[in-house]
């Protein structure tokens, strides 16, 4: 993970940013974030996908898990595309 101050990594003058930063900042390695899209906040990650045969093509796009909502993911594909994006927080100590 990468923080968008720095650029240097996922911890930017030993504190995890924990605020929400333009969609355009947002990492693109695959790295899980939180989204805000829609009033919502939902786990996702960038994925690019690149698909070979008679019509070769690249897939760029946000995929989510959804949190929010009633879980089971069937409304994924309806979503906008998010604004914003934050890292996720840490586990409590010692887990």
């Amino acid at each position: 993970m990468w923080c968008p101050t720095c650029r240097n990594g996922y911890w930017c003058e030993g504190r995890p940013q924990y605020e929400w930063q333009p969609i355009e900042t947002a990492p693109k390695d695959g790295t899980h974030i939180l989204l805000f899209i829609e009033s919502k906040i939902i786990e996702g990650w960038w994925e690019k996908r690149e698909y070979d045969g008679p019509w070769p093509m690249v897939l760029e796009l946000w995929k989510t898990i959804w949190l929010s909502e009633h879980g089971c993911g069937c409304c994924a594909e309806d979503n906008d595309d998010p604004t914003h994006w934050m890292p996720l927080p840490e586990g409590p100590d010692g887990i």
